[in-house]
């Protein structure tokens, strides 16, 4: 799917052939507002699974780019890798691996729900040659024309053209209105609140 295939419908709707109101650049503005916001509300919106470097320690932060830590895959040696919350960690046996001598392969990673980008491993990493493959939410890359690549979900081009059209009409133009511009702009807010989980709630206090 294009960018313009989120935005062609958008400048029918303004019907601005002559695009006087709204060039292309303002609607792909529009449009990278429109990702950066969404990803602050659902944080899981666009996701990367990579395979990063541990640092020694237990404490880990994510790459760059990366707004949520959201699940651990596979260790260096390939073993899976648990994602736990608190409640289990009253099991025996990751009580052991949180005292365990700092290792390169974690057995369990758990969230950090005072920060969304930091997440513990136990055993704790060495940091030397450790690895994890792991899944986080992250900010999508900005566009710059509708010739590329739009990079959510093709469910989210309804809430993209709204958020777009909400945006563009409340640009100092002589077209900018005010009601219109509120009227799309609460339709893309509840879409995006809608049936939202509380992250909070899902993340597990670390031990």
């Amino acid at each position: 799917m294009l960018v313009s295939d989120v935005l062609n419908t958008v400048r029918s709707i303004l019907n601005d052939p002559a695009k006087a109101s709204w060039t292309d650049a303002d609607l792909v503005n529009f449009l990278n507002s429109f990702m950066l916001d969404l990803s602050g509300i659902r944080r899981d919106i666009y996701t990367v699974r990579a395979v990063v470097n541990l640092v020694a320690g237990s404490y880990q932060t994510l790459p760059s780019g990366g707004i949520q830590f959201l699940a651990p895959y596979v260790s260096a040696n390939g073993q899976q890798v648990l994602l736990v919350n608190m409640a289990d960690l009253q099991n025996a046996r990751f009580k052991a691996s949180m005292t365990a001598a700092a290792s390169a392969n974690p057995q369990f990673a758990i969230y950090d729900p005072r920060n969304r980008k930091g997440y513990r491993v136990y055993p704790a990493s060495t940091g030397s040659a450790s690895t994890l493959d792991i899944l986080y939410g992250a900010t999508p890359p900005p566009v710059s024309a509708f010739g590329d690549t739009y990079p959510l979900d093709p469910d989210t081009v309804s809430a993209a053209q709204w958020f777009v059209l909400g945006m563009a009409y409340d640009k100092s133009t002589e077209r900018r209105s005010a009601p219109v511009s509120e009227a799309y702009i609460r339709r893309y807010s509840a879409w995006a609140n809608a049936n939202l989980q509380s992250e909070v709630g899902n993340l597990q206090e670390a031990p």
